[in-house]
């Protein structure tokens, strides 16, 4: 348990999906880790531990529900931290997803996201699909 996992993005497993069950956490509370948690918007976030395989461009989508359901966040600001990237969008709050195109270097980072209610409060994407797009 004192070992940190790191998710690997780009490689064999790609599209990679990342759920908040997974979110680092060392001395705070719980990770969103049932889907009460999620179903209520529980004001939780964390990082994941990654480790960008290849360097290169990667979609990342984020979502507040379940990516299957395509169901509508109601959310008006997606977050994304990775590396050196650090970028922010406005959502129509009828958006099932948040989606980011960024540059990426290989080597291990912390992915953060976070997401922005009407009521200003934030919490993280509970979901990210993470894609590498190979140069054509």
């Amino acid at each position: 348990m004192e070992q940190t996992v790191r998710y690997g993005l780009g490689g064999d497993e790609d599209p990679t999906t990342l759920g908040s069950h997974d979110w680092l956490m060392p001395g705070v509370v719980p990770a969103a880790w049932h889907q009460s948690h999620i179903e209520q918007g529980a004001l939780i976030n964390g990082a994941w531990a990654v480790d960008v395989e290849q360097p290169g461009t990667y979609e990342f989508k984020l979502y507040r529900w379940a990516p299957y359901l395509n169901k509508a966040m109601g959310l008006k600001q997606a977050r994304l931290k990775i590396g050196e990237v650090d970028e922010t969008i406005a959502l129509d709050e009828d958006a099932a997803s948040a989606e980011f195109r960024v540059h990426l270097g290989n080597g291990p980072a912390l992915l953060h996201t976070y997401f922005t209610r009407p009521d200003g409060k934030q919490h993280g994407a509970y979901y990210v699909r993470v894609r590498y797009i190979p140069t054509e």
